[in-house]
């Protein structure tokens, strides 16, 4: 959901062609198990952006298969990921019956602020059923290697972020960024397996993360739980800019 409101230009190699990610491991994103060792094929879906920049589509295709092979298959089945325009960016639940999901951006492809929030709400296509301060971060760390492996400039991003704009989305960004180069790719992988719901109805969910850092060695448990825990603050005192849905837990 990020916006990139009064970000300086940068230059922009539309390179399209999605470079793999380093570490291609597999987790199911339904059970908190173990991942499994290979994902079963992805299967194309269809793409329809109301945006006529050449491109966008085959972005977003080939981004969720990036997405998959760092953080697992998808929660919910999904077939048609719809691209529209927007004042403020969000990805939500079109039909989950039909699997349909949309993404609104408020941005337009001759502006590289366009390709961050698109990278950022892309990662959403695994559970649009997040509302998590965790997940916000994870999908801010996973826009930048997005970005990063296009070919494409991540500055002005992490300007905009160190001079505190949008601080719910720089503050998750920064603690996560940090707690994945403590836990490393494989725990990373597991973290969205860690779904839990927080209202009544069964709707929106949030992340577990007791039961994540539970998961974790215990030298890597204490290390990121500490980390989380100097952050945790910040990321909270945030909140009220953001939609109330959100849940941020701290660590027990």
């Amino acid at each position: 959901m990020l916006r990139g409101r009064g970000m300086l230009p940068h230059r922009l190699r539309r390179a399209i062609v999605l470079c793999c990610f380093s570490i291609l491991l597999a987790v199911s994103c339904v059970n908190q198990a173990p991942p499994s060792t290979h994902l079963p094929p992805v299967e194309p879906i269809a793409v329809i952006s109301e945006f006529q920049a050449a491109g966008v589509e085959a972005f977003v295709q080939e981004g969720r298969e990036a997405a998959i092979a760092q953080y697992g298959l998808p929660r919910f089945p999904l077939r048609t990921v719809f691209v529209r325009s927007a004042t403020s960016p969000f990805t939500t639940l079109e039909d989950a019956s039909q699997g349909q999901i949309a993404i609104y951006l408020s941005r337009q492809p001759s502006d590289f602020a366009f390709w961050g929030q698109l990278s950022h709400e892309i990662s959403h296509l695994l559970n649009a059923r997040f509302f998590d301060c965790y997940v916000e971060g994870q999908s801010t760390l996973f826009a930048e290697q997005l970005i990063t492996q296009n070919g494409m400039d991540w500055s002005g991003w992490l300007q905009y972020f160190q001079q505190g704009q949008e601080p719910f989305y720089g503050t998750t960004y920064f603690m996560m960024k940090e707690v994945a180069a403590i836990v490393g790719a494989e725990a990373m992988q597991r973290f969205l397996s860690f779904a839990a719901y927080h209202d009544g109805n069964q709707h929106w969910m949030h992340i577990d993360i007791d039961r994540w850092l539970a998961s974790l060695p215990d030298e890597t448990r204490y290390a990121a739980k500490a980390l989380i825990l100097r952050h945790i603050p910040n990321v909270r005192a945030t909140l009220p800019s953001v939609d109330s849905r959100y849940v941020c837990l701290s660590p027990r």
